[in-house]
């Protein structure tokens, strides 16, 4: 919060998982969801808590991204639905509570589906 109010705080970006999460969608027998995702962070501090929380925010993350279907992921607007879910998520796990504490925003560095 501090550093929003001193004016223009570099940005703090953390990679959730080394390699593109890539699961199997629900509904159809093939389908498969791609991406590799960076969050935005409010402090450098949040990178740590990320860390030390790792297995259950994978667990989360794999767990919303299984739940979608194809048709959800394919357009835009199920893009950002899907950001916004991972967002709430990770938050609780964060157990950050105002909008500018946390993870800020979801970014997909890589995002490919079949």
């Amino acid at each position: 919060k501090k550093k929003k109010e001193e004016g223009h705080a570099k940005p703090v970006f953390a990679k959730l998982q080394d390699q593109p999460f890539t699961v199997n969608l629900s509904g159809e027998a093939e389908s498969v969801l791609q991406v590799e995702i960076m969050v935005e962070l409010a402090e450098e501090a949040d990178k740590n808590k990320i860390t030390d929380l790792n297995p259950k925010v994978l667990d989360a993350v794999n767990r919303l991204l299984r739940s979608k279907t194809l048709e959800e992921v394919k357009t835009s607007e199920g893009q950002e639905e899907l950001a916004r879910q991972l967002r709430e998520k990770l938050n609780a796990i964060l157990e950050a509570e105002g909008k500018d504490e946390g993870v800020l925003s979801v970014n997909f560095t890589k995002y490919f589906y079949q």
